[in-house]
Parts: C-alpha cells; sequence; structure tokens
C-alpha cells in the first residue's frame, strides 16, 4: 500500500505540473501576439519599401481590423454571418491598403499573398458550409 501511495502523490505532481505548464504555455502565447505582428510589419516593410508614413497608416489599419474583430466577438454571430463579416472586412482592408501602396507596391504585395497561398496549398483553404 505504501509503494500506491508514492505512484499516487507522483502523479497528481506530474498532473499538475503538466495543468501549470499548460497555463504558462497559454499565456505567453497571448503575449507574442503583438511580437509576431511587429515582425510581420518589419518584413513587409522591408519586402515593399514602405515609407514612415506607410508602415504608420498600415499599422493604424491592423490595430482598427483588430479592434473591429474583438468587437464581433461579443456579438452572437451563425457562422454564415460571421464568415460574411469577414469577407466584407477582408474587402475594406483591401481597399485602403491599395489606397496606401504604390502601384508597384501593390502588385508586389498581392504577388506575395498569391505565393503565400499557393504555399499553404489546400491546408489553407476551407470549403464553403451550404
Amino acid at each position: 500500500m505504501n509503494m500506491f501511495k508514492k505512484i499516487l502523490v507522483v502523479l497528481l505532481f506530474v498532473a499538475a505540473g503538466v495543468g501549470a505548464t499548460h497555463t504558462a504555455f497559454a499565456q505567453g502565447r497571448r503575449g507574442n501576439g503583438s511580437a509576431k505582428g511587429e515582425a510581420r510589419m518589419e518584413q513587409l516593410a522591408k519586402e515593399l519599401s514602405l515609407t514612415a508614413e506607410q508602415k504608420a497608416q498600415i499599422n493604424d489599419l491592423m490595430a482598427n481590423m483588430r479592434a473591429t474583430r474583438e468587437q464581433n466577438k461579443t456579438k452572437q454571430l451563425t457562422q454564415t454571418e460571421w464568415r460574411q463579416q469577414m469577407k466584407a472586412e477582408r474587402r475594406v482592408m483591401q481597399e485602403k491598403m491599395k489606397a496606401i501602396l504604390t502601384p508597384d507596391q501593390w502588385a508586389k504585395w498581392q504577388q506575395m499573398k498569391a505565393d503565400r497561398k499557393a504555399a499553404r496549398g489546400s491546408e489553407g483553404e476551407h470549403p464553403e458550409q451550404p
């Protein structure tokens, strides 16, 4: 019986450690979102040769998009409504990006997106729900 208690105690410590690690990982992931966004922005700025003004405008655009998505999370939308709303937001973002970028930058950005989509393949595609 003594051996059973030791095994039980070890299992409890392992379970507690896994739970604590999971919690720390989840909290850490949320904190890295802005770091990832900043890294992507720097890469975009480099690849498109963005001016400081363009970077500021795009940062503002992305911040507004994030705020809108956060607001939409509080709404109770069906999956179809949510998809329609996301499509509309992407269209608005595309229009605003086109106004911010020069024609050459716009063309290069479109090519970058197409390349990313091709590299992702069918993995990133989601079938339309009826």
